[in-house]
C-alpha cells in the first residue's frame, strides 16, 4: 500500500464525486444514443444538469491542494492501467510539474473518471 498525502476522508469524497460524474455523463451518452442526433435546443437540460455535476466534481478537486490533485490524477492513471503500480511516487512526481488547472482538467474530461478512480484504489490497496 501507497502513503498518501492526501487525507483518507477527501479521497472518499474524490471518489463519490467521480462516480457521480460518470453516471451522469453515461447516463448522457445513452440518451444521445437513443434519440441520434438531437438538437442543441431540445438537450440543452441534459448539458446543464451535466455541467452541474461536474462542477461539483471540480470544486471538490479546486478544495485540494497540489500535491493531494496530483495523487488524485496518479491514481486515476494507475485505475486506468497507463502505469504501473510500482511507478506511482514517480508518476505523482512528474503529475506536481503540471499546472493546477492542466491536474484538474485530467480528470474531469474523463467519462470513465469514477472507475479509474476506484481501480487505481483498488490496485494501490487503498480499497477493497
Amino acid at each position: 500500500m501507497v502513503c498518501l498525502k492526501i487525507p483518507r476522508d477527501q479521497l472518499e469524497i474524490v471518489l463519490i464525486s467521480a462516480q457521480a460524474l460518470q453516471a451522469e455523463m453515461l447516463q448522457s451518452m445513452q440518451r444521445h444514443e437513443i434519440v441520434g442526433k438531437v438538437k442543441e435546443a431540445s438537450s440543452a437540460s441534459g448539458v446543464e444538469q451535466n455541467d452541474e455535476i461536474a462542477m461539483k466534481f471540480k470544486s471538490v478537486l479546486e478544495n485540494l491542494d497540489d500535491t493531494a490533485i496530483a495523487e488524485v490524477v496518479a491514481i486515476s492513471v494507475v485505475g486506468d492501467g497507463s502505469c504501473n503500480v510500482y511507478e506511482f511516487d514517480e508518476l505523482v512526481d512528474n503529475i506536481r510539474n503540471e499546472s493546477r488547472q492542466n491536474k484538474i482538467k485530467l480528470v474531469t474530461n474523463e467519462p470513465l473518471i469514477g472507475n479509474m478512480i476506484h481501480d487505481g484504489m483498488k490496485m494501490l490497496g487503498l480499497s477493497n
